[in-house]
């Protein structure tokens, strides 16, 4: 059995060498190598070219132009020919030497389930600390068959508080059978940043998934990284993207399957809001001050994904949701999905997008400065050095 290794790369020569080590010693020897420069400026391709001399699993693509880790992950996945692909990102790591050869016992042993996810170790790089976050559900394998077995899991974990538990949104720690890649034409968006966020979706519809309790994967936290480094001016426009894909998704697997349907949706926008909060909420000021029409390009595809009005009431008896989620976040989602129903103005559009991830009093500091002037507010801020400062003290 053939498992592909997938790691596009961008300016990581810090970390890169690390990371190809960690998948080059692996005990497993039978692995499909592919490295995608997404048009490195550093060292990167150097380190890519001095591990691919020493082994010959080791192949790299180059693109023209920065595509974005979405369009490098998609690239491999193309030239792929094993029965599983793994998307390794560049700065992280495989946990121990054995661990392919682990994971690749238990597949056989679950006849090839079309997903397999694991526990990870997550490396804080400030000051080095470590936090083993370990799946604690059961201390055992466990073959998931079906949507419902799936969330009843997600549901336990969601009550553990497992952090990057193997049934969460990221593709970095879950090998997929490239047969059902395939079938079911999977893609990454690209050209988008936070392009993994409709893959909250995938765990669920998935035939069979194969959830192993040991961490794998090491997942570096670093400054610059996309989860907690900027965002790009035209954010607005990568969560249109994101949107589209999540209903596509949604509707291609759960269109005959409503409250599902609905489901899925609120937990992708909620879940996933939550964790990129302060470029969620910059991008929408951003696109506001610049043209309004931005934002209610952005407010109609998000009246797309709710387009029946769904009852919030059904959704959230949910008691996955229900932990997740405050009132606020119920309030402000029911004002929101009301609105559709409504004639409002960019600006209504904008306070009931803000106010999912915002409370009461930062979101009325926040639109104050929303009001001054485009590139005023960012010219203070820098001249004065307090843009850092007040990005963090509002994302707390």
């Amino acid at each position: 059995m053939t498992i592909s290794i997938i790691v596009p790369f961008y300016n990581v020569e810090a970390y890169f060498r690390e990371c190809l080590e960690s998948i080059v010693t692996q005990s497993y020897r039978n692995l499909e190598i592919i490295l995608v420069n997404d048009c490195s400026s550093d060292g990167s391709l150097a380190i890519a070219h001095a591990f691919a001399q020493e082994d010959d699993r080791i192949q790299i693509v180059e693109h023209s132009d920065t595509m974005r880790q979405g369009a490098a992950r998609n690239t491999g996945a193309r030239l792929a020919t094993g029965e599983y692909l793994w998307f390794i990102d560049s700065d992280d790591r495989i946990a121990w030497q054995s661990s392919i050869d682990q994971i690749a016992q238990a597949v056989q042993y679950y006849d090839a389930p079309e997903m397999i996810s694991f526990s990870a170790i997550t490396l804080h790089t400030a000051g080095g600390r470590q936090e083993y976050v370990a799946y604690t559900g059961s201390d055992q394998d466990q073959l998931l068959i079906g949507v419902e077995a799936i969330m009843d899991q997600m549901r336990l974990l969601r009550e553990l508080s497992i952090h990057h538990s193997p049934l969460d949104g990221f593709i970095w720690h879950k090998w997929i059978k490239r047969s059902f890649w395939i079938d079911n034409k999977l893609t990454f968006l690209e050209r988008t940043a936070y392009e993994d966020m409709p893959w909250s979706i995938i765990p669920l519809i998935t035939p069979r998934l194969l959830v192993i309790p040991q961490a794998h994967y090491i997942y570096r936290v670093r400054a610059k990284s996309t989860m907690t480094g900027g965002f790009p001016a035209d954010f607005d426009a990568h969560l249109i993207r994101i949107f589209s894909q999540i209903r596509s998704l949604s509707r291609d697997f759960f269109d005959d399957q409503p409250p599902l349907y609905y489901w899925i949706i609120v937990y992708s926008l909620l879940h996933r809001g939550q964790i990129m909060s302060l470029s969620w909420r910059t991008g929408l000021s951003t696109a506001m001050r610049q043209d309004a029409q931005r934002m209610t390009a952005l407010y109609e595809s998000l009246r797309d994904l709710f387009e029946q009005s769904p009852s919030l009431t059904e959704i959230f008896r949910d008691s996955y949701l229900q932990s997740l989620y405050t009132e606020h976040h119920y309030t402000q989602l029911e004002r929101l999905i009301a609105s559709f129903q409504e004639e409002t103005t960019a600006l209504q559009q904008y306070r009931l997008f803000n106010r999912l991830f915002v409370d009461a009093h930062r979101g009325f500091k926040q639109f104050l400065r929303m009001m001054i002037p485009y590139g005023l507010m960012e010219r203070i801020l820098i001249r004065r050095g307090w843009q850092i400062a007040i990005e963090q003290r509002l994302d707390r």
